[in-house]
């Protein structure tokens, strides 16, 4: 028999994260899968797992020897993330796995990391394949002096198939524009600032209907509640009565019948993509749906994405950095 294990960032109610694991679960899963997640009814949706765990002592203590360990996205490209991913997997690698680093970002974290603990750099060193998400993540590990340059994956998980169970929940006819906008008040405080140019975009489609595109409703951070943000957005742009399949805004629903191929179905049935958020910026490129990508001006998120998948872009896609007035 043998094991495998995902480390990530999984479970905490953003399904981009779960989307970057569903990639790399069809990519490394083996004979026996198990998932590190604070919320197994999220990631169970994105793949079947033989065991969800969320302290490295319950793992082992099912599964003493692991063949392999995916560190595989969601949230880890920063401290303490990174670090205390890096040490999972090298503790998994004493137990004899082949440490796999699969389409992870990486934020702007130095090498202090490294410094202050060296014991984890064979696990990047020493995997058999380590990747990153774009051209700034693989800058910035080159930075780190160790001797380290990993492959650039180009977000693989725009390609995940789409899953039409939420066909019924949307109208048959008429044309849509999918809006996902989350709570942070670093954004809330930019679109305010730029209340009568927003309006103006959906003026340009007063036919259209408007989507809620609800990837995330975070288990801890009511900041990244796309549901709260979409209603709080379409209340101040004063287009709340177009809205249909507000059912999605509802957290049962969601956590009962949305994962990231879901999200994905919502996306495919736009013809456009208002978005704050970046992997649902990824599903759109990879449903050939165009977007428009809303972010505070000093945020490079998504601005990543559109610079590294430049030649995959839907006609029609653009940026839209918010400044304050």
């Amino acid at each position: 028999m043998s094991v495998c294990v995902f480390l990530g960032g999984f479970g905490f109610g953003n399904l981009g994260d779960e989307a970057c694991l569903e990639t790399s679960f069809k990519l490394y899963r083996l004979e026996t899968n198990c998932a590190f997640t604070v919320n197994p009814v999220v990631t169970g949706k994105v793949g079947s797992f033989d065991l969800f765990f969320r302290d490295i002592k319950e793992l082992f203590d099912h599964y003493p020897r692991i063949d392999r360990v995916v560190i595989a996205g969601g949230g880890v490209g920063f401290n303490p993330s990174f670090k205390d991913n890096l040490d999972w997997a090298l503790r998994c690698k004493t137990r004899g796995a082949e440490v796999v680093v699969h389409n992870i970002g990486i934020g702007k974290i130095g090498n202090e990391w490294a410094l202050a603990w060296p014991y984890l750099v064979p696990v990047l060193a020493e995997a058999k394949s380590f990747s990153v998400r774009d051209f700034r993540s693989k800058a910035e590990v080159e930075s780190w002096d160790l001797g380290l340059s990993p492959e650039v994956s180009f977000y693989p998980e725009r390609n995940l198939e789409v899953r039409e169970t939420l066909r019924e929940h949307l109208p048959v006819s008429g044309e849509f524009i999918g809006v996902s906008i989350n709570n942070r008040p670093e954004l809330w405080d930019v679109i305010k600032d730029n209340r009568d140019a927003l309006r103006q975009i959906f003026a340009s489609f007063r036919g259209s209907s408007i989507v809620p595109v609800v990837s995330t409703i975070h288990e801890f951070d009511s900041a990244e509640h796309d549901n709260v943000g979409f209603a709080r957005f379409v209340d101040f742009l004063g287009i709340a009565d177009r809205v249909v399949f507000p059912q999605a805004c509802d957290r049962d629903f969601w956590l009962g019948n949305i994962g990231p191929s879901d999200i994905k179905y919502v996306i495919s049935r736009c013809r456009l993509l208002v978005s704050a958020r970046k992997h649902n910026i990824i599903h759109a490129i990879g449903a050939r749906v165009p977007f428009i990508g809303v972010f505070e001006f000093n945020n490079d998120s998504i601005p990543r994405v559109f610079q590294t998948l430049f030649n995959e872009l839907p006609h029609g896609s653009s940026l839209y950095p918010l400044y304050p007035s």
